[in-house]
């Protein structure tokens, strides 16, 4: 007979288990054999799914008795619950929807791969795992987290102090796609935390709102800080900083000798230049996809013209063009 290693339910809210439901799933005969479960709870009461904490009980024993050989677990709609590690101790992939963490939460110390989505729960507990030191095997952390929704209607994840604090040893990879409440002077703190984030090699975003000018002072700090030494992968999508942080990311080229992909914002024609005289010096020697977006420079002389937009628009590629491609003929090169 054939041991069943995976157990996967619809996680897009069309197949959600009720209380009932998880009871009989708690009692199933084939956990304690599973390397990888996937489901989502639907029981909800009010807007969120995490409030109903009838769960909890039924999902406790179903962890427990998962055990030791559980591997990987995304999980949407649960109930607070603080002891992850012992009760799949040996977990090195988790994905939480929409869950309930609370600040005292123990996550296994095994995990290589967080992802965290949707709401939390509480405005604290982010800042709280990051900042604790209890995931010393991370390699990847994603967030896509909705913050749109005050918490009691008092307070909001506190961004600058989950990037000042973060203490993953093992990070490689910080994804930020959609985090809501994130500022682009919040991206730039992640400076202070690099000597609790050594091996970085990928950090992207991709802000929500665009309305707030990084303090040069923080672009300053972050691309002549050690975190930009061994980066790989720089998106900073709907990250704005003036004509100052651009020379700042230019000035600290020799800091990102690794770097292979970039997506940077540009608001001036002199911007691109001075990335162009970088480059003929020898500055990001490994770099082979590049994206510059410069939808934040006015292209329209006139807003009832059109046609004059367009050609400016054409224009301003061919000169960005003009002047990259030389530089590194065989890149991948995209202007936005």
């Amino acid at each position: 007979m054939t041991t069943l290693e995976k157990f996967k339910l619809p996680s897009d809210g069309s197949g959600g288990l009720d209380i009932e439901d998880l009871k009989i799933l708690a009692k199933a005969p084939f956990l304690e054999n599973l390397t990888e479960l996937v489901f989502l709870l639907n029981d909800y009461e009010g807007e969120a799914p995490y409030v109903n904490p009838e769960f909890l009980e039924p999902l406790t024993v179903l962890l427990h008795r998962c055990g030791i050989n559980l591997k990987i677990l995304k999980l949407s709609g649960a109930p607070s619950l603080q002891k992850y590690h012992d009760l799949i101790p040996n977990l090195e992939r988790l994905s939480l929807v929409d869950c309930n963490l609370p600040e005292d939460v123990i996550l296994p110390r095994s995990l290589e791969y967080l992802k965290l989505s949707g709401q939390l729960g509480s405005p604290t507990a982010l800042g709280a795992l990051l900042s604790s030191g209890t995931l010393p095997e991370l390699k990847t952390l994603e967030m896509d987290l909705d913050d749109r929704r005050s918490y009691n209607d008092v307070e909001y994840i506190n961004w600058a102090q989950c990037m000042q604090r973060m203490n993953l040893p093992s990070l490689e990879i910080l994804n930020l796609p959609l985090c809501a409440g994130i500022t682009s002077n919040d991206v730039f703190r992640i400076a202070e935390a690099a000597p609790n984030i050594p091996n970085l090699r990928n950090y992207s975003v991709f802000l929500m709102e665009r309305d707030t000018i990084a303090d040069p002072r923080l672009t300053s700090q972050f691309f002549s800080n050690a975190i930009c030494h061994n980066l790989e992968i720089l998106q900073l999508i709907g990250v704005v900083f003036d004509t100052d942080g651009f020379k700042h990311f230019v000035d600290n080229a020799s800091n990102m000798p690794c770097l292979k992909t970039l997506y940077i914002s540009a608001t001036t024609e002199r911007d691109i230049q001075s990335m162009a005289e970088a480059g003929a010096r020898g500055a990001w020697p490994q770099l082979e996809v590049l994206e510059i977006d410069r939808s934040r420079q006015p292209l329209f002389d006139d807003e009832q013209n059109e046609t004059r937009a367009l050609i400016r628009y054409t224009d301003c590629q061919n000169y960005c063009r003009d002047l990259l491609e030389p530089i590194w003929p065989t890149i991948k090169l995209d202007i936005l």
